[in-house]
């Protein structure tokens, strides 16, 4: 066993299909989750946080518990490239730390794509909020 802290992972996933690749990472405590989805093409910008940001205000009255940002988190890393590790989006939407890998902890749906949530046992309240916040988003763009 080595005492360094990089890995070589050259060759692990060659050959392999990496669409749909969900990574979670864990790193000196902090909970990093990265995917490929597909949708993302060559070129396409992430969202501008400060967007994310003013949609949540739409949506505010829908959060059960504090908890409920979690939601907001994973349609930002799904459907709106937020590319920002939780705890940077914690700090982003001013959230407290570790709310976001708590809120993962006891709710293993979120480790899904959104789109996957439904058949993985999300309930129907965090179905609503994620829908309901796209859309407020994708207004916001103007698409």
């Amino acid at each position: 066993m080595t005492n360094d802290s990089t890995i070589n992972m050259e060759g692990l996933f060659k050959g392999a299909d990496l669409s749909g690749a969900q990574i979670i990472a864990v790193n000196n405590g902090e909970v990093c989750y990265c995917k490929s989805n597909g949708e993302q093409t060559a070129g396409q910008q992430a969202a501008p946080v400060e967007t994310l940001l003013k949609a949540v205000n739409d949506v505010r009255p829908m959060f059960w518990a504090k908890s409920s940002i979690a939601v907001i988190y994973c349609v930002c890393r799904d459907r709106f490239g937020y590319a920002g590790s939780m705890t940077q989006f914690e700090k982003d939407f001013g959230c407290s730390g570790h709310l976001l890998s708590d809120t993962f902890s006891d709710n293993d749906y979120m480790r899904y794509p959104v789109d996957k949530w439904r058949e993985n046992g999300a309930k129907e309240r965090a179905i609503k909020l994620a829908e309901q916040y796209q859309k407020n988003v994708e207004r916001l763009l103007g698409k």
